[in-house]
């Protein structure tokens, strides 16, 4: 357990802090009376080294967890392909996002999008999904041609499994 000595705004002095936690294969972090100013410093620093997931926001106290290593992350997903239409030459797919791991999905302190790894075109989530929860996305594509899809943020991959390749039908 470690103890924070210091807020995180910008002008703290809060390097220990932010050491202690980046040199930590995997760690828990308890927040309290949190706003974005407060942690600036700590999210600069996290999503730089590593993964910074949101695990429990009871109370209005979020439970965050840090690793370095993107195969420890608490966030897991699946799919699942909810309606599928085509339009000339165009593929429209409702595909359900399936949150199956530890950790929120899209929480306050990021934005996650579902990502077309050739076109870089994305489709926005909805914002905090629960573990447990799954949430439908509406998305296009050219048909003719298999589409891969990811889900990232705006520092790069989430987790291992966020990955689906949709197969066309020609």
């Amino acid at each position: 357990m470690i103890i924070g000595t210091t807020h995180f705004r910008q002008t703290d002095d809060c390097q220990g802090d932010i050491e202690k936690i980046i040199n930590s294969k995997k760690i828990y972090i308890v927040a309290t009376h949190t706003t974005n100013d407060r942690l600036v410093q700590l999210l600069n620093a996290v999503h730089e080294n590593g993964y910074f997931q949101l695990v429990s926001f009871e109370y209005d106290t979020p439970l965050f967890f840090y690793c370095n290593e993107l195969s420890d992350s608490k966030v897991h997903v699946s799919y699942e392909v909810a309606g599928r239409s085509e339009n000339g030459n165009t593929v429209n797919m409702i595909l359900r996002i399936h949150n199956d791991g530890e950790a929120y999905l899209n929480h306050n302190w990021e934005t996650v999008r579902l990502v077309n790894c050739e076109t870089r075109s994305w489709f926005d989530l909805e914002k905090n999904i629960a573990p447990g929860q799954s949430v439908d996305v509406m998305i296009s594509y050219e048909k003719g041609s298999d589409s891969v899809f990811r889900l990232e943020n705006e520092y790069g991959l989430i987790c291992e499994d966020s990955e689906i390749v949709l197969e066309s039908d020609n």
